[in-house]
């Protein structure tokens, strides 16, 4: 489905679209930001990423100290919220329940 939204985005579909490692890892990062294997993460974590990307490009430029960015912020979950944003809320027992989707 991402698939779709995203080709409906561009307007055009072209392979080599989805090869660039950047693409890829904001896609991995939403997942593992918000929690693998639920279905509230990926869409916590793709509102989360959106929004970093976007702040990133406006207070840093469209430059490799974006990526650099976003590499940290990958490091800096991976670090601190082993099971994502959604995971550690819900062990916690503070994940509201419109969120509880599993």
């Amino acid at each position: 489905m991402a698939g779709a939204v995203w080709g409906e985005y561009l307007t055009y579909i072209r392979p080599n679209i989805f090869l660039v490692i950047l693409v890829n890892v904001n896609m991995v990062l939403m997942c593992i930001l918000g929690r693998k294997g639920t279905i509230a993460g990926p869409v916590i974590g793709s509102v989360l990423i959106v929004a970093f990307n976007e702040f990133f490009v406006a207070t840093l430029g469209a430059s490799e100290i974006n990526i650099l960015a976003t590499g940290l912020i990958m490091m800096l979950c991976l670090m601190f919220f082993p099971l994502g944003i959604v995971g550690m809320l819900a062990r916690h027992r503070k994940l509201p329940q419109i969120l509880n989707w599993d």
